[in-house]
């Protein structure tokens, strides 16, 4: 609960001075420097602790929506803020059983006399 007044605090508060000194600064300040032209002061909030998300939330949404093919491996990846691999393998949409693509799912369905069961 604390956790997300804090947030709360940061969004209300923190962020849009910062912005307004940052417009400021950007507008006002450093054009007065010909060395820093073209150059813009920039907040990233979301390294802030308290923007940072719940990793055990995220993976509790992340996990399943890989194992049920909602998501590539690659995706789950991106929305845990790790790096994408290099390994085409981890843009396929897998299955949790065997961990096959969908194209190996559909192609290993079992027939009987070269029908669908």
């Amino acid at each position: 609960m604390l956790t997300g007044l804090r947030k709360q605090v940061v969004i209300d508060n923190i962020i849009p001075d910062l912005e307004l000194l940052a417009s400021a600064f950007n507008t006002d300040i450093l054009p007065l420097f010909k060395n820093y032209k073209g150059t813009c002061l920039y907040f990233e909030y979301s390294e802030l602790p308290e923007m940072q998300e719940d990793m055990t939330e995220m993976v509790a949404w992340v996990k399943p929506s890989i194992e049920t093919g909602l998501i590539s491996r690659n995706e789950g990846r991106v929305f845990m803020n790790l790096p994408m691999s290099d390994d085409s393998s981890m843009n396929e949409i897998t299955v949790n059983a065997d961990i096959l693509t969908l194209d190996q799912a559909l192609d290993d369905f079992p027939t009987v006399d070269g029908s669908p069961i």
